[in-house]
């Protein structure tokens, strides 16, 4: 049963695209590597490098912020992702993963910190889309974010992602050029959609 809501506590759940998740109850001021800790507790030594895995919640790269600080809201989710690809994969794949060179144990993980509990069902948190930011020399970015957001954030994210400033991008969605204040609601978009980046050029030049 799901760990029902307190004052200054959340329950988010961490994701793998589908295939291995588990949910977490803790409060708000809780450190997030604590939570993802414990996460990685389940992934196999002998087979998955937990360096190699990155957290991410929305545009933001997880490393020791707390859920407070990151505007975290019941039921949200951190996205699981692998930075690159581990050679030593010595176990096999699980039917239905979907992510490569990952595999998870079957035992449970260590308690642990009580002040963290593990909870069997998550709450329904805000409604998310998957979409991806793609530019011209075919760089891609998936990301996952509230259909209420900005998608400043999502610019500032692809920005920093292909090292340059967000002014030097141009945004398309279906043509329309986007000024950052548009959210995924507002642009009607679906879910996998794609965003198109143009860069802006100076006398001829690519920026």
């Amino acid at each position: 049963m799901a760990t029902p809501s307190q004052p200054g506590r959340i329950t988010i759940t961490v994701l793998d695209q589908g295939y291995f998740k588990k949910s977490f109850h803790f409060k708000l001021n809780t450190n997030v590597k604590k939570v993802l800790d414990r996460y990685l507790a389940y992934l196999c030594p002998e087979c998955t490098k937990p360096e190699l895995v990155e957290f991410w919640y929305e545009t933001t790269k997880l490393e020791n912020q707390t859920a407070k600080i990151l505007g975290m809201q019941d039921g949200d989710i951190i996205d699981v992702r692998i930075r690159e690809q581990c050679t030593r994969g010595a176990c096999p794949v699980p039917p239905g993963q979907t992510l490569p060179n990952i595999h998870y144990v079957a035992e449970a993980a260590p308690t642990g910190e009580q002040a963290i509990q593990e909870s069997q069902q998550a709450p329904e948190g805000p409604e998310r889309l998957t979409f991806s930011v793609r530019d011209v020399n075919s760089t891609t970015m998936t990301l996952r974010m509230r259909k209420d957001t900005r998608m400043m954030q999502a610019m500032q994210a692809f920005a920093h992602h292909v090292q340059k400033e967000v002014k030097e991008c141009r945004f398309l969605v279906g043509g329309r050029r986007l000024s950052g204040t548009e959210t995924l609601e507002t642009l009607e978009m679906e879910e996998n959609d794609q965003v198109d980046v143009h860069y802006e050029q100076i006398r001829g030049y690519e920026i």
